[in-house]
């Protein structure tokens, strides 16, 4: 990862060994709860369900199935009324609340029931016997080979959520046996509120649960680190080479240094960079005076910039798709992932979240300040300028070979020819193999499905949501109001401009290569942010895609299945594609899921994303990261010791 000098790779050694030994004793003890300051593991995700590898790699189908399910409230008190969370939580001080998420998080995250006995301080043996009867009780009816949790990351993101909707309370009102059988229950009420779903009876096939159950907070319970990483990293780079070569864009850059109270913007993506490889991952609280950042990497302005004020109040939810008031899907949160304490210290309760600022934060940040500026059209040129023609169209032009392939990029055809008003418009990128056998098409679609739609985990509401960012445009907002648009405005979006490319080949009208019109095509939805493709959804957009085909009479063998991929994949495996070709790893991914369904296993198997599959082949950090490196930390370049 990002180099360092010797001496802070010392102390940083130093410091976790001393860590080290104090967490292996606390371990042997009750963690206090009350007192807990964890100091700074990369998560190990809860799915459901969760998937292992166990034979080859190279054979890239599961073969064991492992289902982990979270304990709810009526699981273990079936004979009594849900508890008040609010009412509950109301009780318990707000540094208490900022301090159990932090430690839930850091020292139970995901956690199996076996953890219960860590959970129960020796001033709580009764509750903890009690709460141990119950659940031999509840094993001895339920199903076998499953694994039960009692707690999730999301769980203490709960707790802070709902802290943060209440006043501050300065004193907590429970004794420590009351507050840890309160906690505890309070628990497996926000549990259920995690793990609940709407879907209609007729829709309820593997794709669509498996979606449904993911699709709200995959990237909570199951992310990747060093992934996350680098396509933070990544994108942060190449946004602020983007802004910085747009005079236009002078003024925005010159605001969001002010915003920041900064110089450049390298001590921003530093600041978030630099913390999340002191805190090793985990989530801790920072001293306020930095003192294990010797090398100076962290601005304090950009620290208090991304902080939550520790007595800020924010709705727990927003109220509709349009209110940016409430907290839904964390919009808070994951704009300030840190919590300023009352002491100045900085409490670091998702490491997730604090990477996903370095990026994913600056659209929106970028966004406000174009509205305050008067700037029109920001939206629209980030999406064609910043991550089709720079992002995505570099990242196509290192994975492609020119030796194997002839290579168009959107402005490549439309050099050849320009569609007219009510014509489909040239492919975002197009390969065509020079043996003439097969064509790909690709469409690359930044979208942001609606927080406050995702978090109601209503497969009707989100597959409408979806649909109409990736296949057709139906609905706009207009005013804060979703209004449908007539039939003839209708406009193929994605999936759908893919399948009029792929009409316009069969009916040799294809206006940018001179093509045989049964030719194989590979149809290619790029999706720009990786956390939307949650499990089933490969499978679920290719159903539609299929449909459509259906729909505008496109038959034949070789219109090739739909397939899926990030730009994180495009990045992590450019050599990959280059060296054997797109069409070899499509090929592999087809035969995969092709399968025969006997089982469970072969189910899940048959509804693997892309980006999953590509992960069977081996992906190291450290070999993508140098000539990042060297642009944020040029000055560094010399040091030959590696922290991470």
């Amino acid at each position: 990862m990002i180099k360092f000098k010797r001496h802070q790779q010392y102390v940083y050694r130093k410091w976790l060994k001393r860590n080290r030994k104090k967490k292996a004793r606390a371990s042997k003890k009750h963690v206090d709860m009350h007192n807990c300051i964890p100091v700074y593991k990369i998560p190990q995700p809860i799915v459901r369900p969760k998937f292992k590898i166990k034979k080859e790699v190279a054979a890239s189908r599961y073969d064991e199935l492992e289902i982990e399910v979270l304990l709810q409230f009526s699981d273990l008190f079936p004979n009594e009324k849900e508890p008040d969370i609010k009412d509950i939580l109301s009780r318990f001080s707000r540094s208490m609340i900022i301090n159990i998420a932090v430690t839930l998080n850091k020292l139970y995250g995901n956690a199996s029931i076996d953890k219960i006995d860590m959970f129960f301080s020796k001033d709580s043996i009764t509750k903890k016997e009690e709460v141990k009867t119950r659940l031999r009780k509840f094993f001895s009816n339920s199903k076998q080979n499953v694994n039960y949790t009692f707690c999730t990351y999301q769980t203490a993101l709960e707790l802070l959520r709902y802290a943060y909707s209440m006043p501050v309370q300065e004193k907590s009102q429970y004794e420590v046996d009351e507050a840890e059988y309160a906690l505890f229950k309070v628990m497996l009420a926000i549990n259920k509120q995690i793990v609940d779903y709407e879907i209609k009876k007729e829709k309820k096939n593997i794709p669509n649960l498996l979606y449904i159950n993911n699709a709200s907070n995959r990237n909570i319970l199951k992310y990747d680190f060093d992934d996350l990483f680098l396509m933070q990293f990544y994108f942060s780079i190449k946004f602020f080479d983007f802004i910085r070569s747009k005079p236009e864009y002078d003024a925005l850059y010159q605001a969001f240094l002010a915003k920041y109270n900064i110089q450049d913007w390298k001590q921003y993506v530093r600041t978030i960079m630099g913390l999340a490889i002191i805190t090793n991952n985990e989530a801790g609280f920072l001293d306020k005076d930095l003192k294990n950042d010797v090398d100076n990497l962290m601005s304090k302005n950009v620290l208090d910039a991304i902080s939550m004020h520790y007595n800020d109040t924010i709705n727990y939810s927003s109220e509709s798709p349009s209110d940016r008031d409430g907290n839904s899907d964390y919009r808070f949160f994951r704009d300030k992932p840190l919590i300023k304490i009352s002491n100045g210290d900085y409490a670091v309760h998702n490491v997730g979240f604090l990477l996903e600022r370095t990026y994913n934060s600056l659209y929106f940040d970028f966004m406000a300040l174009a509205k305050e500026s008067k700037i029109p059209g920001f939206a629209s040129h980030f999406t064609s300028e910043f991550i089709e023609k720079t992002v995505f169209d570099g990242l196509m032009l290192e994975a492609s070979d020119n030796q194997k392939y002839k290579i168009l990029s959107e402005e490549d055809c439309d050099e050849i020819y320009t569609s007219k008003k009510n014509e489909l418009g040239a492919p975002d990128f197009y390969l065509r193999n020079n043996d003439g056998q097969s064509a790909l098409l690709f469409e690359c679609k930044d979208i942001r499905p609606n927080g406050w739609i995702k978090e109601k985990r209503n497969f009707d509401m989100l597959e409408d949501e979806l649909q109409n960012k990736i296949l057709l445009k139906t609905w706009k907002y207009s005013q804060n109001e979703k209004v449908y648009l007539p039939k003839d405005k209708h406009q193929p979006i994605g999936i759908g401009q893919l399948v009029g490319h792929m009409k316009s080949i069969r009916d040799g009208n294809f206006r940018w290569d001179d093509l045989k019109k049964d030719i194989a095509v590979y149809p290619v939805l790029v999706i720009a942010d990786k956390r939307i493709i949650a499990e089933g959804f490969s499978a679920i957009t290719n159903q539609w895609y299929m449909d459509s085909l259906k729909e505008n009479k496109i038959s034949g063998s070789n219109n090739k299945p739909l397939i899926v991929v990030s730009l994180s994949t495009l990045l992590k495996y450019a050599k990959l594609f280059k060296r054997n070709g797109f069409e070899y790893y499509f090929e592999k991914y087809y035969k995969s899921i092709a399968a025969p369904v006997q089982n469970e296993i072969d189910a899940v198997n048959a509804n693997i994303t892309f980006d999953e599959f590509m992960n069977m082949y081996p992906f190291n950090l450290r070999d993508t990261l140098p000539e990042l490196k060297k642009k944020l930390l040029p000055e560094r370049s010399e040091d030959k010791q590696t922290l991470g």
